[in-house]
């Protein structure tokens, strides 16, 4: 069942967060742990595809100034 489908359904979970295009939170995590970032990018190839992001929960985010 396609997400579209599922969520005309009422059948998605609602999450908050913030949400991080993939390949720029594991750009940044490369430059505080290569080896961490070297393992997402061998394991969840798929996310580093134009779109896909990661969220992140509130409570582990802190703004940086000059970003929103």
């Amino acid at each position: 069942m396609s997400d579209l489908l599922r969520q005309w359904l009422g059948q998605t979970e609602h999450h908050e967060g913030y949400l991080v295009p993939a390949a720029e939170a594991i750009a940044i995590l490369e430059t505080r742990s290569p080896e961490a970032a070297a393992w997402w990018r061998a394991n969840t190839r798929h996310l580093l595809k134009r779109w896909r992001g990661l969220l992140f929960d509130p409570g582990c985010c802190r703004l940086l100034e000059g970003t929103r």
